[in-house]
């Protein structure tokens, strides 16, 4: 029950944050992830020392580095930037504000 609460619990993150699964660099590390965590009990481990990874902090990381390297190779324009300077005021309004003052 505790790891469908964490998936739910991710899954109401990426609809709240409009996370667009349409690029490949968001759905492939998404979909790696889970199949990682949730279907990979065959004993998949990384081991690091004596510190062994696996099950879901394997996906975690699994997760992490396939979206940096994905990024890295198919960089896009934020739009979120780009929507935020599309809200802002315009020069006019700003000017009219001032001269009230």
């Amino acid at each position: 029950m505790l790891f469908g609460l964490i998936a739910v619990t991710g899954g109401r993150i990426w609809i709240e944050n409009k996370v667009d699964f349409s690029k490949s660099s968001n759905l492939i590390p998404a979909g790696v992830a889970l199949i990682i965590g949730a279907g990979m009990t065959g004993g998949l481990a990384v081991q690091f020392g004596t510190i062994a990874i696996d099950g879901i902090g394997l996906a975690t990381f699994a997760a992490i580095i396939l979206y940096q390297i994905l990024r890295e190779r198919n960089p896009q324009p934020d739009e979120a930037v780009f929507a935020d300077a599309a809200v802002g005021m315009d020069s006019t309004e700003e000017h009219v504000d001032a001269e009230q003052r």
